[in-house]
């Protein structure tokens, strides 16, 4: 029952039945067999054509609800169940302004030192992320904040990561009279937004505005629209010249880079060793 459980899942997230069995790795054929299977157990129609699209009757809204958490469950257990043979699939959500600044060349390297695990990584914003994890799809994520939305997972922070400024176009300047000019950062509804957010008014920085994207806000600094606040990393990749960041220390302005996962998957044996071997390699 489990297969048709999984195949009623990925119906209702992916409304086709082509979709749902490429993301299954089974035929649409064996994904119809299964949903007619569980609909025969269950008695009910469980989904409906509308339109191009295949969606769940509430008979199956209501079974897929009632089930989510036995399945998040026992997709965690099955995992757990993998790492004690030779080699497994790791699927890993990554924060997109972690991945595309230092987090590609610490996954790499970490990666090679864990030979058990073979990864499947796929970027996303951490809000993102936690929803995938919650859901089954991923087993773990790497991201930043500290997943306030998601209490129901264990969040294990292996560093923190200076916040910088990169003043508009460049030019050199300080912290005061940046103080009184525009300054860009990431959006308020970011995990990264709430854990800074606290040490704004001891900085005295005032932000006036807020973009969906780290790199965004490091290309529009670099243009001279507004100066910007973003992790190091991100100034890093952009090849700012170290005179010009503006670090600010003293403030304790710091984004946290947390593994995230259900605890029985974050403990595992192998994904345990990974979460060691990333976290001592990482400098920021």
């Amino acid at each position: 029952m489990f297969d048709q459980i999984e195949a009623l899942w990925a119906i209702s997230r992916y409304q086709t039945m082509g979709k749902a069995g490429t993301y299954l790795r089974v035929s649409q054929s064996a994904i119809s067999k299964r949903l007619a299977g569980l609909e025969s157990q269950i008695g009910k129609k469980l989904v409906h054509k509308k339109g191009r699209y295949v969606v769940l009757t509430t008979e199956g809204e209501n079974l897929l609800k009632q089930v989510s958490p036995l399945l998040t469950q026992l997709r965690s257990v099955l995992f757990e169940s993998e790492t004690k043979g030779y080699q497994h699939n790791l699927v890993m959500g990554v924060s997109e302004s972690i991945f595309s600044s230092w987090g590609a060349k610490s996954l790499f390297l970490a990666r090679k030192k864990s030979p058990k695990l073979n990864f499947e990584i796929h970027t996303h914003r951490t809000p993102v992320i936690l929803d995938k994890i919650n859901s089954g799809e991923y087993h773990i994520g790497l991201c930043s904040g500290l997943a306030e939305d998601a209490p129901q997972l264990e969040v294990q922070t292996i560093a923190y990561e200076p916040m910088v400024i990169i003043p508009k176009g460049l030019v050199e300047t300080n912290l005061s009279r940046i103080r009184k000019e525009e300054v860009y950062t990431i959006e308020i509804h970011s995990e990264t937004w709430r854990t800074i957010f606290r040490k704004l008014p001891k900085a005295k920085i005032n932000i006036t505005g807020g973009m969906e994207s780290f790199f965004a806000v490091a290309a529009s600094a670099i243009s001279g629209f507004a100066h910007g606040l973003v992790p190091l990393g991100v100034a890093k990749a952009y090849k700012i010249p170290e005179k010009k960041i503006i670090y600010l220390k003293k403030y304790e302005l710091q984004r946290p880079i947390s593994i995230v996962g259900n605890k029985s998957v974050i403990h595992g044996g192998e994904i345990a060793k990974f979460t060691t071997i990333l976290e001592k390699q990482l400098s920021l």
